[in-house]
């Protein structure tokens, strides 16, 4: 294999590598997302997603709909 070649190889295996790590974030509108990676390899991508409530308008959480309290507090 040419130099040229590895190049390209390893181009797009980053281009891949990327696209992996990119796709799940436009899933997540509120959290966090941890890539692991072992011996310089990627394992594995984990997801937190959060789903927040505006609960700004309550000055009491008991004051809320049922509907945000059961879903807080299961």
């Amino acid at each position: 294999m040419s130099t040229q070649q590895g190049a390209i190889q390893s181009q797009r295996r980053n281009q891949n590598i990327a696209h992996k790590i990119l796709l799940p974030i436009k899933d997540i509108r509120f959290g966090s997302m941890e890539v692991v990676i072992h011996a310089s390899k990627m394992l594995r991508i984990e997801r937190k997603g959060k789903i927040r409530f505006d609960t700004h308008q309550y000055n009491h959480p008991t004051e809320a709909p049922m509907t945000i309290q059961r879903c807080c507090h299961t």
